[in-house]
């Protein structure tokens, strides 16, 4: 069986025993342990994807950083089918890890994420034996000059280029890309194009693979909708999103409120404070839009309390090409999802079913008849579609 390992550069949903201590401690502070190694970001999530299905066929090790890991003997490793181990994430984020190097050569296939800086120099140093497999389901080149607006001006044009020339360097290395939605196939074509006086292995078709995430049957037959509408937007709140779009909606209509939860990121902290600098002061006095501080290990509670999720970003390049998972959660539970026109979601199978498009307030009296529109077979069709073998059975032909 194939040695596979797969690096994240962020928090995983790692299982704890019972017996678990309750506080982790990092840096001389204590922590909830759960707080630090159970809450998957977007990016943890995903990987939990492709671990639970690779670890089928491959003997499967997840890289997890430090920051996020708990005592070895605190994972109950009784409800998973590989293993983790622990790096130093500052030692890899940005920088050459001799650790990572170490690990990396006791596998015979590597699978990256390309979001953000951790362990870009590896890869592309990685010995030519080792299948490298980029994750590129958020194109990095775009959400990274979003995410660099929380900088002063005189700096984002020097991260930019520090981060774009390690990105250029693990893309060269790279043997296989994975792509999450058909729109990015097009944006990572011409990114290849680009390298291709470098990656010649890109001109051809089969390097491409698309993995789109599983969409579960979680859905919640109580929804219920009548002439007043809740809405909840789920997840942070980040420097590509219009939060002032979703002040305009409950403003223009009666009948509208919404709920923000999970806003707090856990690990974002210059991110987090700009969203409360700029919108916490009206969302606590807006008399329509209130804020969900819990943390659901099960967040079936909170989507069966809503009609439908919101999810509002800036047009441009990041929303184009994105492939936002919290759309997806939603669609888990049943809910609908307002979000933009030129969302990349609407063009995948079925999807369009449930997703509302939506421009501007002069959309909104049609985005409530398709809400009311919307059939339990519309979802039922999604889960048929999305099952983990369906949308990872091409990367495992492939690696096999």
């Amino acid at each position: 069986m194939k040695k596979l390992a797969i690096l994240s550069m962020d928090a995983v949903r790692i299982p704890l025993l019972p017996t678990a201590p309750n506080v982790k401690i990092e840096n001389g502070e204590e922590y909830d342990i759960r707080d630090k190694c159970t809450r998957a970001t977007a990016l943890g999530q995903r990987l939990t994807f492709f671990a639970d299905e690779l670890s089928k066929y491959f003997d499967v090790t997840v890289l997890v950083p430090d920051l996020n890991y708990p005592p070895d003997n605190a994972i109950d490793y009784s409800k998973i089918n590989y293993t983790f181990k622990p790096y130093n994430w500052f030692d890899a984020n940005w920088h050459y890890s001799e650790y990572l190097a170490q690990q990396f050569l006791e596998y015979d296939i590597i699978i990256m994420q390309s979001a953000g800086g951790v362990g870009f120099l590896n890869g592309a140093k990685l010995p030519s034996h080792i299948i490298l497999c980029i994750d590129a389901c958020l194109p990095f080149p775009v959400e990274y000059k979003k995410l660099l607006d929380i900088y002063p001006p005189d700096k984002q044009g020097e991260y930019y280029q520090m981060g774009m020339n390690q990105y250029k360097q693990l893309m060269n290395r790279a043997d296989l890309l994975i792509y999450a939605n058909d729109r990015q196939r097009n944006f990572y074509e011409g990114l290849f194009i680009q390298l291709s006086n470098y990656n010649t292995k890109f001109m051809n078709d089969m390097q491409f693979i698309k993995v789109q995430n599983p969409i579960a049957d979680r859905y919640i037959p109580e929804r219920k909708m009548n002439s007043t509408y809740q809405f909840l937007w789920y997840g942070g709140i980040y420097p590509w999103y219009a939060v002032d779009k979703v002040f305009e909606m409950v403003d223009t209509f009666d009948n509208i409120s919404i709920t923000f939860s999970g806003v707090l990121h856990p690990r974002f902290k210059k991110i987090r404070d700009n969203f409360y600098r700029e919108y916490h002061d009206r969302l606590l006095n807006h008399p329509k839009i209130s804020i969900d501080y819990n943390y659901y290990d099960d967040p079936t509670t909170l989507f069966s309390m809503y009609d439908a999720t919101i999810v509002m970003a800036q047009e441009g390049m990041e929303n184009s090409y994105s492939n936002r998972s919290r759309i997806l959660d939603s669609i888990s539970y049943g809910l609908p999802v307002i979000t933009n026109k030129t969302n990349p979601l609407h063009d995948e199978p079925f999807l369009a079913d449930v997703l509302v498009p939506y421009t501007d307030i002069h959309d909104m009296d049609s985005c409530l008849v398709k809400l009311n529109d919307i059939a339990d077979e519309d979802f039922y069709n999604i889960y048929q579609y999305y099952t983990s073998e369906n949308c990872f059975n091409d990367l495992i032909c492939r690696l096999k």
